[in-house]
């Protein structure tokens, strides 16, 4: 019952964020301005995680393992991003290196918090699973579909990244008290944010669409 009066409770928080999110949309729409909402959280504050203490730790943590306050040569960059879910807290950092619109990905770093670990190998494996799942449908992961049904029906037509395209993927499981949460693709949502990030970053464009390569991106 306690872990579902948190979430009730998360849930309100994030609520009240979003509908402050929706009115920064509306206002800056009738502005006939540029920004879309990828870019009213810079506009949002009294986020309810800021401050959370395993937020804060899964964060710094990450930052510390890629030396984020140590800047980076022109045409590189860095993002970050952070996913909860399952009671477990996945930050993940992906860092890029951009040529014109041609990107090359050369490391996902993640951090995994999901509380006691029965075999942490298997945690591992499933953290970096993710990750080639989330980088293979960010990258390119369009399903299309003809008279009602999916034309991709398998890995020839919705391929998964190969391992002679997947950049080097390091994780870091962190060792916490607290009860065991999921780990299966707890790793998947945050790497799409990150790696639009770091194209950002990287370029001064910010991705406007998903695939990457459906906005005029390219992978090596």
């Amino acid at each position: 019952v306690h872990s579902f009066d948190h979430i009730y409770e998360q849930v309100q928080q994030f609520a009240e964020v979003y509908a402050q999110v929706a009115a920064e949309v509306l206002r800056l729409g009738a502005g006939g301005g540029e920004k879309s909402a990828l870019d009213v959280i810079y506009c949002v504050p009294g986020h309810p995680l800021v401050g959370e203490s395993t937020v804060t730790t899964i964060l710094d943590r990450a930052a510390e393992l890629v030396q984020w306050d140590k800047s980076l040569p022109k045409g590189r960059g860095r993002g970050i991003s952070l996913s909860i879910a399952y009671g477990s807290y996945c930050a993940e950092v992906v860092e890029v290196r951009v040529t014109g619109r041609r990107v090359q990905i050369e490391k996902i770093t993640a951090v995994f918090d999901c509380g006691l670990m029965i075999d942490p190998g298997t945690v591992d494996a499933q953290i970096s699973g993710g990750i080639v799942f989330g980088l293979s449908a960010a990258i390119d992961g369009d399903i299309r579909f003809a008279q009602g049904a999916a034309v991709s029906t398998n890995f020839d037509s919705a391929p998964v990244l190969r391992m002679a395209q997947t950049p080097l993927i390091m994780v870091d499981l962190l060792r916490t008290a607290h009860p065991p949460g999921g780990a299966g693709e707890a790793s998947v949502p945050g790497v799409a944010p990150a790696l639009a990030g770091a194209i950002h970053a990287a370029t001064g464009h910010r991705p406007r669409r998903l695939p990457l390569v459906s906005d005029g991106w390219e992978f090596t």
